[in-house]
């Protein structure tokens, strides 16, 4: 039932325009590898003859895998378009420099349109009224990730009158969120975190409110000063510091995403450490009951009480709790995050499970070109050749020597673990 399917988010009878681009939430965030490789990991979503993606044209690789998708996906000409990328916001190159061929496209093809964006911003907002859209953008507005889409929705703000363990969400059905509060200011943070000390925790795990991928954590101990913290990337939110479960591939951490309303399948996020040569995201085929229940009944309630209108992501975290697994509502994204495109990918392409590795250094990224990269797959025999085959490899993204995600598809975890063993010197 929570297995997502394309059709169920109303986007079957619906052309899409992907324009996606990472959103800037500050001074201190401008990555190069994201400004490039957030566009690129929607490129294997654009279906044959119906969709369209927008893309910075000044980067080669970018480029050479369009190509690449184009083959491999039947893309038609029109249906990939390129800016000249000299802006970080990919919506606004695509409104001053794309709108007329995009609404000329849209005039020849006829149907409904929808934008798919990073997230929904008033550049997005912009580019759908420049190009004649009845439909809003697919993404959460700035207003629901206020309210819904950061960390300060988990926690009261220290200068209110509740406890530690009131938080926004508290009404949300066997919802479990680690106590803290949310600062603003150095004289808040310091109170934060002599509050949670005398609530009994030292420990404290301080996380800036719109941070992701683990951006701006620090781990404080009982005698670390924040006197001094700097706020570089804004308000931030300080919660004690949990005992978190670890296995062979380290922190058990999991996830689960929404697309459009309907509720994915649980996810878990590997991380690259000594027992791994790969990390990414693996899509659960037995997860364990206890955590499937428990992350379900809080991504329900969650989905219900905030009316998603886009792409999310939600993870959480892990504990043993005599001698069960305890699973806490850890931290919600307002965005696609890495396991969409390998989701998404899935309901188009192939059968029901599904691993995504990730690199996001050119230690792990080969700097081979993408056809010798597909070409070395084949060769052994692991190539996912997409309506043929449902079990194998396939690139979801690949810009060589800087960042890719190679998907890896078949019907149990020992396949999946013996096709990226073989894979090891690709990953």
């Amino acid at each position: 039932m929570y297995s997502f399917r394309l059709d169920q988010v109303g986007t079957k009878d619906v052309n899409l325009i992907f324009c996606v681009s990472p959103m800037r939430r500050g001074d201190w965030d401008e990555d190069r590898s994201d400004r490039y490789y957030t566009p690129a990991s929607m490129m294997t979503l654009v279906r044959p003859g119906k969709d369209i993606i927008i893309l910075p044209g000044n980067m080669l690789h970018i480029r050479d895998f369009a190509q690449f998708c184009a083959t491999m996906l039947g893309w038609q000409t029109w249906q990939f378009l390129f800016t000249s990328g000299d802006n970080y916001s990919l919506e606004t190159n695509a409104r001053l420099e794309l709108a007329s061929t995009i609404k000329r496209i849209i005039r020849r093809r006829g149907g409904s349109w929808l934008l798919v964006p990073y997230t929904r911003t008033p550049e997005s907002e912009m580019l759908a009224q420049s190009i004649g859209l009845t439909l809003p953008p697919f993404g959460q507005s700035s207003e629901w990730i206020a309210e819904y889409g950061c960390k300060a929705a988990l926690h009261p703000h220290i200068g209110s009158s509740v406890d530690c363990q009131a938080n926004t969400l508290g009404d949300i059905p066997g919802i479990r969120i680690v106590d803290g509060w949310y600062a603003e200011t150095t004289a808040e943070l310091v109170d934060a975190k002599e509050k949670l000390r005398a609530c009994g925790y030292p420990n404290a795990v301080l996380k800036p409110n719109m941070g992701d991928g683990g951006q701006g954590i620090e781990f404080i101990g009982p005698r670390t000063s924040v006197d001094r913290y700097g706020f570089d990337m804004g308000p931030v939110v300080i919660e004690r510091r949990l005992p978190l479960k670890r296995d062979a591939h380290g922190v058990v951490a999991l996830s689960r995403h929404c697309i459009g309303g309907n509720i994915g399948p649980l996810t878990r996020q590997v991380f690259l450490n000594r027992n791994t040569v790969y990390g990414g995201t693996d899509i659960l085929t037995n997860p364990d009951p206890g955590l499937e229940r428990q992350t379900l009944e809080m991504m329900k309630g969650y989905v219900k009480l905030s009316q998603p209108e886009g792409m999310l992501g939600v993870d959480f975290l892990v504990t043993e709790e005599n001698g069960r697994d305890v699973a806490w509502f850890s931290d919600p994204n307002p965005r696609p995050t890495e396991a969409v495109p390998l989701i998404w990918f899935r309901s188009l392409y192939t059968g029901e499970y599904g691993f995504a590795t990730a690199a996001s250094s050119r230690k792990f990224v080969p700097s081979i070109p993408i056809d010798e990269y597909w070409d070395e797959i084949k060769r052994l025999g692991l190539a996912l050749i997409l309506g043929e085959t449902k079990t194998g490899a396939f690139p979801l993204c690949y810009l060589p020597g800087d960042t890719g995600v190679l998907g890896v598809f078949a019907s149990t975890d020992e396949e999946v673990q013996e096709i990226l063993k073989r894979l090891e010197h690709l990953l």
